[in-house]
């Protein structure tokens, strides 16, 4: 599970195409001194010099692209260091056919040009970010800019779970009982305003569903930095829990919710557990028509994804069965319904959600299952037939 970044700037993502034997300018407002990067990919068939114009006016280059499908076209200009990348130089044999053409500035605040020329015959098309672009700094492009793709590099690979952010509530009150308030990160229900969008460079949706991040409380490993900020820590948390925030509040506790799902399903897969938390999320009036490539599927539904999760694992085969089992919840006994002249039972096994074997019964033809023994919680009833294995989810209640 990645988050989908906190770049959520509005003009931190340039794109476009490069005409055949032409050359473009992409305009970078540096808004303050200190690290910013722009990171720009474009097809391995490709060929892009770079030339770079200081706020000053001085000029850089121009500086070739690398030729070959394992060649290096770096340049440190001190408080500028470019990094040119075809696909097989960090990464042998990736899959993305594609080059990169990274920059990182270090200097002051300004204006910085850069040319780029198409030296092939073939327009070029070419995604382009910057980090740090968030809601609250202005670096941005001032060229070639689009809303959306500016997701993290990390968290758009093809089988990542990817959520966003949104705001449940912006205050709280800490441990020493001082009102406390974070403001312009968006309103309740809204998405938090640094959240990054999709779609991907490569054009799928990226981001999965949204889950609650702004703010939310969460345990505090103790003598660290946010614990001995006591504003952090919330009243009533006996100096334990404190606020977590942005999309890294909204990754852990989706992973919490995947936890809760391999506890009702260990047999759940990584594609599976996609599959349900999409499926299991909501559109609302602040996500508008779903799925989209800011929202995902919507704003997950924890309690609907453990019900999918605990499904039987073979509804196909067992609905058509003569056989009902009852009550579920139950507490000590459950009741078995069938016709013994329609269905043979041979063996009645319950497994923990660990896998594990914790009752038995061979009593062929019975119609009642004591488990005064078990523990509350979730677990799997298992009826070997002369046909089929009937299988589903059961949950004891105390």
């Amino acid at each position: 599970v990645c988050g989908s970044g906190d770049d959520g700037g509005a003009d931190n993502h340039a794109s476009g195409d490069i005409p055949a034997n032409q050359a473009i300018e992409l305009v970078i407002e540096k808004a303050e001194a200190g690290f910013l990067r722009m990171d720009l990919w474009y097809p391995e068939s490709g060929r892009l010099d770079l030339q770079i114009e200081r706020p000053n006016g001085m000029t850089l280059g121009p500086y070739s692209a690398p030729y070959g499908h394992s060649a290096v076209a770096d340049q440190n200009l001190g408080d500028i260091f470019i990094g040119h990348r075809v696909k097989d130089v960090d990464c042998f044999e990736a899959t993305s056919d594609r080059r990169e053409l990274l920059i990182d500035f270090s200097g002051g605040a300004g204006t910085y040009t850069l040319t780029l020329t198409n030296t092939t015959n073939e327009s070029i098309p070419f995604h382009a970010t910057l980090n740090p672009s968030t809601f609250g700094n202005t670096n941005r492009f001032s060229s070639f800019v689009v809303a959306g793709h500016s997701i993290n590099d990390y968290t758009s690979a093809e089988e990542a779970i990817t959520p966003t952010d949104y705001v449940v509530k912006n205050e709280w009150t800490d441990l020493n009982g001082n009102f406390r308030d974070i403001t312009e990160q968006g309103e309740d229900g809204e998405l938090w305003l640094g959240s990054s969008a999709g779609p991907t460079h490569d054009g799928r949706r990226g981001v999965d569903f949204a889950t609650p991040g702004e703010v939310c409380f969460a345990a505090y490993q103790p003598d660290t930095w946010y614990h001995n900020a006591s504003a952090n820590l919330v009243q009533g948390g006996n100096g334990l829990y404190g606020i977590q925030n942005a999309v890294s509040a909204a990754a852990p506790l989706s992973t919490g919710i995947i936890a809760l799902m391999l506890e009702a399903n260990p047999t759940l897969t990584p594609t599976q557990i996609k599959d349900i938390l999409q499926q299991s999320s909501e559109g609302d009036g602040f996500t508008g028509t779903v799925p989209n490539p800011v929202w995902g599927y919507g704003k997950l539904n924890a309690l609907k994804a453990l019900e999918r999760a605990a499904q039987p694992l073979s509804i196909a085969e067992t609905a058509h069965l003569p056989l009902s089992v009852s009550p579920n919840p139950f507490r000590d006994m459950l009741h078995l319904s069938f016709d013994p002249s329609q269905l043979q039972i041979q063996e009645i096994v319950v497994w923990d959600v660990q896998g594990g074997r914790c009752h038995e019964h061979r009593s062929p033809q019975t119609h009642h299952i004591m488990l005064t023994h078990l523990k509350p919680g979730f677990y799997w009833l298992e009826i070997r037939t002369d046909q089929v294995n009937w299988i589903e989810k059961m949950v004891k209640i105390p």
